[in-house]
């Protein structure tokens, strides 16, 4: 039995250079006939389909169960079709976790290795997606590292809420009368000021200004 599941984060305001990435999960309840599975952040085949299929789904959910009742229904449909895009990932896993019931109800923090496909929406809508590769095919028992579909509370204030890290390197430009100082000579102070940026829980959005020059989305 094949798990997948997805997340769609809001990068909205975002910019700036990529430094690193993190995916913040609640393990639930493990279940699996295996000590261990491996949870794997893919990229869809195509993120534009994966895109409109998850919104397509967010208004179905809205609707209530009745929109899955039937096989035939247009929600399975575009649930097919959009793990199946999960499924065909192009590129190999963005970041991976070994799950085990040692880590039931807690949080568990994956590093995201490849940033080129984040870095590309970055500013918009992130869809990536999660799957099971070690997952035995056609298993009479579930397996899945994750034992919840949250946020299940309403408002979104659900702690267990999935959580994306992003660390944002940019640079300032001078003010004019910095830029008057730098013809002076003072160009090494003036031209490369960097600042990082450290964006936390893109939903809902956000800008909280923090200590130290950092801004914390």
């Amino acid at each position: 039995m094949d798990r997948s599941n997805y997340f769609v984060f809001d990068t909205s305001g975002l910019s700036g250079t990529l430094v690193s990435a993190s995916l913040v999960l609640w393990t639930g309840t493990y279940e699996s006939s295996d000590p261990s599975e491996t949870f794997d952040v893919v990229a869809p085949l195509d993120p534009g389909a994966a895109l409109s299929d998850a919104d397509s789904l967010l208004i179905a959910n809205a609707a209530g169960s009745t929109e899955f009742d039937e096989s035939g229904d247009p929600a399975i449909g575009m649930a097919s079709a959009l793990y199946g895009n999960i499924a065909a990932s192009p590129v190999l896993p963005l970041g991976s976790a070994l799950i085990s019931s040692s880590l039931d109800d807690s949080f568990l923090t994956i590093p995201l290795t490849d940033l080129t496909y984040i870095s590309a929406f970055l500013g918009g809508p992130l869809f990536l997606g999660g799957t099971v590769p070690t997952a035995d095919p056609g298993g009479a028992t579930p397996q899945q590292p994750f034992g919840f579909t949250g946020p299940d509370v309403p408002g979104g204030i659900d702690p267990t809420i999935p959580v994306l890290i992003l660390e944002l390197e940019s640079v300032l430009i001078p003010e004019p009368s910095t830029a008057a100082l730098a013809l002076l000579g003072l160009v090494a102070f003036a031209v490369q000021n960097v600042r990082r940026a450290r964006a936390m829980g893109l939903t809902p959005r956000s800008l909280i200004p923090a200590p130290g020059g950092r801004r914390r989305f």
